[in-house]
């Protein structure tokens, strides 16, 4: 492949680029133009993080935050025990209630690389084509990229590997703990693999429609909890329901143009939508603001530097994260689930 050159436009708008880098971090443009590597300062940080849940439809309704620690003893569910109540004083003593909804159980804000990189070509063409939207798309390119990739951990990832391994793993499952394997761990009562006990839906099947599996999800979370739930699907779902309601939004530019989000309404309102990425045969239910990714306050590193021979610009990030779901009792999963067709049921398949 030929070497490409970054044009007189693009090493102007790239040159600005480092010095806005260098307006917002305190950073000389030197030592950004050297490859150094800074830690963004707290606001700055928390820009990031909020950019990057933009960046994604459905990051934007779950609880993405900082937190301070990188061991987390506890994280607050948004829904409590009863608090109101007496006692009896004369024989015990009066107990409180936290406010905070913990849950006991400990996270541990993984340290993870998000190392990626911007063709000369694709420079080149930012600049002929939009000088005034250039730094906006490369930001709006690296926030997409990592908000992609912690959809791809939040539903697939199982372990932090010391050494991860892409090829094998391209839906990070050796990056850290997603969602769905919390619940697996911490409350295993909720996670239901239908491998072996064989989940169907459709006609004839375990379920005969995605309305009746709801119901029967819906009854394993408390009934004060049950506000706000939502379900979330695979899209083979769907495809026998009414889709009047089912609209498809396709991701920005800076995102992947074939993630497409579909969502429709099941029994007693709930919606029910497929979010990026998420497994095949696999249904949760629960409320968006109880799933939280969480980052580290101080943990976000960054560094750029021009790669001439492989005519890119690289970009080196890193950050202390982790998933988690805030009240394991308002989460139930469904996994490994098939939909059983009309032209199964004939044919006894």
């Amino acid at each position: 492949m030929a070497k490409i050159i970054l044009s007189k436009e693009a090493t102007q708008l790239s040159t600005q680029y480092y010095e806005t880098q260098s307006d917002l971090h305190g950073v000389s443009v030197e030592a950004i133009e050297s490859g150094a590597h800074f830690t963004l300062e707290p606001d700055k940080e928390v820009e990031w993080v909020t950019a990057v849940q933009n960046s994604n439809a459905f990051l934007s309704k779950i609880d993405v935050d900082t937190c301070e620690a990188q061991v987390v003893d506890n994280i607050g569910a948004e829904d409590m025990d009863l608090a109101s109540g007496r006692t009896d004083t004369e024989s015990e003593d009066r107990q409180t209630t936290n406010l905070a909804g913990l849950s006991n159980i400990r996270y541990t804000a993984e340290t993870t690389q998000h190392d990626t990189h911007i063709s000369f070509k694709e420079y080149n063409n930012w600049a002929r084509r939009n000088r005034k939207l250039f730094q906006r798309y490369i930001s709006e390119k690296r926030a997409a990229s990592k908000g992609n990739d912690m959809m791809k951990i939040a539903w697939h990832g199982e372990k932090v590997a010391k050494k991860t391994d892409k090829k094998a793993n391209p839906l990070g499952q050796d990056v850290n703990i997603g969602f769905l394997h919390r619940i697996k761990t911490h409350f295993p009562e909720n996670y239901i693999d239908g491998t072996a006990e064989s989940i169907t839906i459709g006609k004839g099947g375990t379920y005969e429609s995605l309305d009746t599996a709801l119901i029967a999800m819906r009854a394993m979370i408390p009934e004060h909890l049950r506000d706000g739930l939502e379900l979330y699907a695979s899209e083979e779902f769907f495809v026998d329901r009414d889709m009047k309601m089912v609209e498809k939004v396709t991701i920005t530019e800076a995102g992947n143009q074939s993630l497409q989000k579909v969502f429709t309404t099941v029994a007693g309102g709930v919606h029910a939508e497929t979010p990026p990425f998420f497994p095949e045969g696999t249904l949760l239910l629960t409320s968006p603001k109880n799933l939280a990714i969480r980052t580290q306050e101080g943990s976000v590193h960054i560094g750029m530097v021009k790669n001439h021979p492989r005519s890119r610009e690289e970009f080196y990030h890193e950050s202390n994260e982790f998933f988690a779901v805030k009240n394991y009792e308002k989460a139930v999963v469904l996994v490994n689930v098939k939909v059983v067709s009309e032209a199964d049921e004939k044919t006894g398949g």
